[in-house]
């Protein structure tokens, strides 16, 4: 299950690595520099000029603050994003086992 589990991750990765290279949508210029700002203590977001979590409230911004800290802001949502999305297909596999 742990295997299945990081080849997931892996292909989740993988994937956003490859839509985030080519698209770079509104949201994907917006959501990374309102958490750069926040870890480097600029919460006024450049692309609007209000407060970073006046523009959709993400508070999970709080716990990836410390990821920027060693990678670039785009490169940790890209991260935090396949891991959820691993783990929530571990948990969907983890109970259809069960059935």
């Amino acid at each position: 299950m742990a295997v299945a589990t990081l080849g997931l991750l892996l292909a989740a990765l993988l994937y956003s690595a490859a839509y985030m290279g080519s698209l770079m949508t509104h949201e994907a210029v917006i959501q990374p520099r309102a958490l750069w700002g926040l870890a480097n203590g600029y919460p006024v977001n450049t692309v609007y000029p209000i407060h970073s979590l006046a523009i959709h409230g993400h508070f999970v911004y709080f716990a990836l603050i410390p990821l920027t800290w060693v990678m670039p802001a785009a490169l940790a949502l890209i991260l935090a994003q396949s891991v959820a999305f691993a783990v929530t297909v571990g948990l969907f596999a983890g109970a259809m086992c069960r059935v």
